[in-house]
């Protein structure tokens, strides 16, 4: 079942406040709007929301700063950046100050909610006192600081997929930035990648490694995981363990209509 979430939308153009508004209404999640970083801080400071939705582009206030004094006050509260005006800088320095997505303008409302249903919930108030939960527990690890935030290429970041980085938007879009030599200088992000291959020992343990499938692993591909014969070896492995228990369980239903 989808969590509703607590969620602010700041844009200082009203047709796009009002539609996403009505839209995240509908789905079923509580929304706050501002038209501008100032009034969106004042909200911030009263009644944190689990989200902001923030454009990047504002007058008086721009995105990146409103951003800035967001993760000041709370890092906890998930930022996803919109913007009509794309850049690579723009959007690496959204990341490196810790949004959660970056979005160009325009986009479908599904694409805004696959990136709402990937940012993780505040904690109950019965886990931020210690007090037991009476909701059933979310099954899994629980979350760890994302490898790019690991290694310094981003300040601060969760991972919400136990490091299962082929399955993440984010990496996927740190690892397009890498193979576009001109943007990565342009942008800074080549200075950075250069003082992650310096990085030994953790700072570059390989996600099998962080997420406990192997004892001892080092990266050597700054996380580009599609490039990496070990990530393909594991994949391989997986993939014939699927099969031989999809094969096992074949055979067990057929003995069983047999009978």
């Amino acid at each position: 079942m989808k969590a509703n979430r607590s969620v602010l939308i700041v844009d200082d153009e009203k047709v796009v406040r009002d539609s996403l508004a009505e839209w995240l209404a509908e789905t079923g999640h509580s929304v706050l709007s501002a038209e501008d970083g100032y009034e969106a801080l004042k909200i911030i400071s009263d009644c944190p929301p689990e989200i902001v939705v923030l454009d990047m582009k504002m007058p008086g206030m721009d995105g990146l700063d409103v951003l800035k004094s967001i993760k000041g006050k709370d890092q906890r509260i998930g930022v996803i950046a919109i913007t009509a005006y794309a850049s690579v800088e723009n959007a690496v320095e959204a990341m490196k100050l810790g949004a959660s997505d970056y979005i160009t303008k325009p986009f479908p409302p599904e694409r805004l909610e696959s990136s709402i249903a990937k940012i993780i919930p505040f904690p109950s108030r019965q886990e931020e006192v210690g007090e037991p939960a009476q909701s059933e527990p979310v099954p899994g690890a629980q979350p760890k600081e994302c490898v790019w935030a690991k290694a310094g290429v981003v300040s601060y970041r969760l991972c919400t997929l136990n490091f299962k980085c082929e399955k993440c938007e984010f990496a996927q879009t740190m690892i397009d930035r890498q193979a576009d030599g001109a943007a990565m200088e342009d942008s800074g992000v080549s200075a950075l990648l250069e003082k992650l291959r310096e990085k030994s020992g953790p700072d570059r343990q390989c996600r099998y490694m962080l997420s406990g499938d192997v004892s001892f692993k080092l990266c050597p591909n700054t996380f580009q995981c599609s490039k990496c014969s070990f990530d393909q070896s594991i994949q391989d492995r997986l993939d014939q363990t699927a099969m031989k228990l999809i094969s096992v369980v074949k055979t067990k239903k057929e003995k069983t209509t047999a009978a």
